[in-house]
């Protein structure tokens, strides 16, 4: 099956929707990560409609520059080929062991922010100041703040253990917040200033 790509941002949707109903038909938990991950991209196109991003069109560009490493990743790992490191390590991780809901998620998020994003930004902004992409980058942190409450309820729906750890502790929000967006998302935006400097 060769990897699809998408060109715009619905296109991106309707892709990562095709790997859910795959990953719901294999029974393979890697749909969880590709839920969350079509809920972002669902917030950042409500974002882009909105006016929310100072460049809506560079916006979706980047967005699906993005998410075309991860599907490309996620076919190449389908058909049994080898794929980035960090995509090889979160596949082999999925399978090979059974951690819970919450840990694959963070496997997956790991292998695509710290490596795809800082690539994709530095295509996005080639010949150009990347720099100029901050002020939207870190409108991108707001929104996946935004979200933790609801990646929380429906993890709650499928993995009720978490109401009892939410209960006796109210800072996993600021657990998800910490590791996947503002450590991540910091040493992403120094890997594209890097990668943008050496082209």
């Amino acid at each position: 099956m060769q990897p699809k790509q998408a060109s715009n941002i619905d296109e991106v949707i309707k892709i990562l929707y095709e790997i859910i109903q795959e990953s719901k038909n294999e029974k393979s938990p890697k749909g969880y990560f590709t839920g969350l991950y079509r809920k972002v991209t669902l917030k950042v196109k409500e974002g882009i409609a909105s006016g929310y991003f100072e460049d809506g069109p560079r916006m979706e560009k980047l967005d699906a520059i993005f998410a075309n490493r991860y599907i490309t990743a996620y076919y190449q790992n389908k058909n049994g080929e080898s794929t980035s490191l960090s995509w090889e390590m979160a596949f082999k991780l999925s399978t090979k062991f059974w951690p819970i809901v919450l840990q694959h998620l963070l496997i997956g998020m790991n292998a695509h922010i710290s490596l795809d994003l800082g690539i994709a930004a530095a295509k996005v902004m080639a010949g150009k100041d990347i720099n100029n992409l901050k002020g939207d980058f870190d409108k991108i942190n707001e929104v996946l703040s935004e979200l933790v409450a609801d990646v929380e309820k429906d993890l709650s729906e499928i993995w009720p253990a978490l109401k009892v750890l939410l209960k006796l502790n109210h800072k996993i929000d600021d657990f998800l917040i910490d590791f996947s967006i503002k450590i991540a998302r910091t040493q992403v935006c120094k890997f594209a200033t890097s990668l943008a400097d050496k082209s």
